[in-house]
């Protein structure tokens, strides 16, 4: 590989590799329909539910800064287990049948045909792998969920590693998942930049020490002030960038 160039790319998986909310709107409703299925009655409406999640108005975009963009499958169930209990069953209950609707919602995510790459995404990794320049995935999702995710679009093939939040104490913003990338694959993240759609994900970086932290928010996207730990802001896969960074 060429001195000029990365010695590893991170990438982010939901919203930076894969269509944020073709993955978990369709995570939330089959949430709320498991919830409303085994409760005598609806605590709360599905609008309640997903705007605790962070699921704008009109159920077609998550909020880039909200719970279902940054965190994991563990701090869902937790919000969901808030809902419940605030809705009056107890602590334990509320715990049990959160497990319960996201096991459910899991398995139904995995089957789902829904999954959609983000735009451009397989150009450029292929892009990447031509040039030989290593790279890998650091996610909130589980390790497991997130290989199935990768698979069902066709961009498993292409990364040196797939790290969920399981595999670490600490999830994003804290840099564990980026120190176990580098015990495990001797990967210099001085010389290594990620590539990511929240600021967690800028945070995990910088907190690393890693070369660059490059945010992606689409052109689509209305806000453009969230990545605030960003070192620079794409709104299109661009190679070019890439190189910048280690001329």
């Amino acid at each position: 590989m060429k001195k000029d160039l990365p010695e590893c790319v991170i990438f982010d998986k939901d919203g930076t590799l894969i269509e944020c909310a073709s993955i978990w709107i369709p995570w939330a409703e089959d949430i709320y329909q498991y919830v409303t299925e085994k409760i005598s009655q609806p605590f709360f409406s599905y609008s309640d539910l997903s705007q605790s999640f962070g699921i704008r108005p009109g159920n077609a975009h998550l909020d880039p800064r909200g719970p279902l963009a940054i965190g994991s499958v563990l701090e869902g169930e937790i919000i969901l287990s808030s809902k419940l209990y605030e809705a009056g069953l107890s602590w334990d209950q509320a715990v049990l049948l959160a497990a319960e609707a996201s096991s459910f919602a899991n398995e139904k995510q995995n089957e789902s045909s829904a999954l959609q790459p983000i735009k451009g995404v397989k150009e450029f990794i292929t892009l990447l792998h031509q040039k030989e320049i290593p790279m890998g995935v650091l996610t909130a999702d589980d390790t497991v969920k997130a290989e199935k995710h990768l698979k069902a679009v066709g961009l498993d093939s292409y990364f040196d590693f797939i790290i969920g939040s399981d595999q670490v104490e600490r999830g994003k913003p804290f840099p564990d998942m980026a120190y176990l990338v580098s015990e495990k694959f001797g990967f210099a993240l001085s010389n290594s930049l990620i590539i990511g759609d929240t600021n967690a994900d800028m945070c995990l970086g910088k907190n690393a020490g890693m070369r660059a932290c490059i945010g992606f928010i689409p052109a689509t996207e209305e806000k453009k002030d969230y990545l605030v730990d960003a070192d620079f802001i794409m709104e299109r896969f661009d190679f070019r960038l890439i190189e910048s960074f280690f001329k």
